[in-house]
């Protein structure tokens, strides 16, 4: 076999080689590469992100562009998809645009504007905490004891106990007070008060607690439920507020003035959403006009006026 007849042989094979070498580069090179995702600085400083969860390209490097309210510029190419940002001032406005790379190929950038975060020692400690109580609700003051790195990544978290029904509930606020309304009169509470970076991991400081004890508050007027009349008698039910006020009963007054006034000792009850009374040895077919009250140990309440028009027979005769 001749050396012309090999390369004739081989030649085809050579050029569809050379021919898949070609597309193969040309395909790569031509590769965009999709927007980066999930920007956000953690609270060691690191600057993060993600390639998108159907990036088809091989992605080699970024451009990482810095820049803030002033005149400061960065601009960094890195390989990693994290860059440690703690050369930029703590608590201070930055704007990061992200571009993916293929090779020489870039793709779209992603930009995030956010503050750099406290730090994870930062000293989240409280101090002048106060507490006080204005009508009808409770407010609640504090500061931050260092302040020298600034407050931009951190919230307050208060969890309030109710330690009577044992139940806890988490408010977050971004002042430094807080007033709580709808507060159950004659209620142990139990307050927790914390400052958390809210920077990924989460990092919460020292707490600070006091018990509280709501004073007594007295019970509303109560509320007609039932009314059941009869010839000489009636009998009435109300409605109270239930576990809106905690605070212990004492009496239920059934006054019609000169024609009866009947009370009702409560002091065993511990709580109660509606209560009965009876009132009797009244005459028939006569229309009368009565007050219904309720004290418990912060008072009496308003009255609730009401009025019964008794029956001209006794149906149980």
């Amino acid at each position: 076999m001749t050396n012309t007849m090999v390369i004739k042989k081989i030649l085809p094979k050579l050029l569809m080689v050379l021919f898949m070498i070609l597309c193969s580069t040309s395909g790569q090179d031509e590769c965009v590469p999709t927007s980066v995702q999930h920007i956000d600085i953690l609270s060691n400083t690191t600057l993060v992100w993600d390639l998108d969860a159907f990036e088809t390209c091989h992605v080699t490097n970024f451009n990482v562009d810095i820049w803030g309210n002033g005149e400061e510029e960065f601009h960094l190419n890195v390989t990693d998809r994290f860059l440690d940002v703690s050369f930029l001032g703590i608590c201070e406005l930055w704007n990061f645009a992200i571009t993916p790379f293929s090779y020489e190929v870039s793709g779209a950038s992603s930009t995030l504007s956010t503050y750099v975060h406290l730090p994870p020692d930062a000293d989240l400690s409280l101090s002048y905490v106060t507490y006080s109580f204005p009508s009808g609700y409770i407010s609640i003051d504090w500061d931050l004891t260092n302040r020298s790195l600034g407050d931009c990544s951190l919230k307050y978290r208060l969890t309030l106990h109710d330690e009577d029904r044992d139940t806890m509930e988490d408010i977050y606020v971004s002042n430094t007070s807080i007033n709580l309304y709808d507060m159950l009169p004659c209620t142990q509470y139990e307050t927790l008060l914390r400052a958390v970076n809210m920077a990924y991991p989460m990092i919460g400081g020292p707490l600070r607690t006091m018990r509280i004890r709501l004073g007594a508050r007295v019970p509303n007027a109560p509320t007609l439920k039932a009314l059941d009349i009869q010839a000489t008698s009636f009998n009435i039910t109300v409605e109270l507020e239930g576990e809106k006020n905690k605070c212990p009963l004492r009496t239920i007054r059934v006054n019609g003035g000169v024609y009866f006034d009947v009370s009702v000792s409560l002091y065993e009850l511990e709580s109660a959403e509606f209560l009965n009374v009876e009132v009797k040895d009244l005459l028939p077919n006569r229309m009368y006009f009565f007050n219904v009250s309720i004290k418990n140990n912060g008072g009496w309440s308003a009255v609730t006026p009401l009025a019964v028009q008794t029956l001209d027979f006794s149906p149980n005769k």
